[in-house]
């Protein structure tokens, strides 16, 4: 698995991201980081990447392009 979201200590949300992605790896990532927002709290993300392997450039588009349509909703959390 990609990416595993702890959620134990709410609201940190310990990501911790390992190895490489895959189309469907990054998705679900983007999907439970939306979750996130759905719920309409606020939250604090830590990132842990201490393992994770090479991120092609689509993947560092597909997140910019995420992050900007955040970045548009009413509420940041």
């Amino acid at each position: 698995m990609f990416s595993e979201y702890d959620r134990s200590s709410f609201p940190l949300v310990k990501v911790t991201i390992n190895g490489v992605p895959t189309d469907e790896d990054f998705d679900e990532f983007l999907r439970q980081w939306l979750q996130l927002y759905d719920e309409m709290n606020d939250f604090i993300f830590l990132f842990d990447i201490r393992e994770l392997g090479y991120v092609s450039l689509k993947y560092c588009v597909k997140m910019s392009m995420f992050i900007y349509k955040l970045r548009k909703k009413e509420n940041q959390y």
